[in-house]
């Protein structure tokens, strides 16, 4: 057996490198969408926003209240 290469059913085969393809970008959007309709139907169609529905580490608002107060104080 030469190296670089191994057995699969009893015959040689060269050991290639996956190759990394970059698709171009309409294309992943076109996936995106057609995973979408079979998963919500016409309604996963619709625009969505980008922004996250929660934010784990938002600044408190005890906080956001006092900069603002020392903010306004200091100007």
């Amino acid at each position: 057996m030469r190296l670089g290469s191994h057995r699969i059913k009893g015959r040689q085969t060269p050991n290639h490198d996956k190759v990394k393809v970059r698709l171009p970008d309409w294309v992943l959007r076109v996936v995106t969408l057609v995973d979408r309709y079979r998963m919500h139907g016409e309604f996963g169609l619709v625009d969505r926003t980008p922004t996250p529905h929660r934010q784990p580490t938002a600044t408190s608002a005890e906080v956001v209240a006092r900069t603002e107060t020392m903010r306004r104080e200091h100007k």
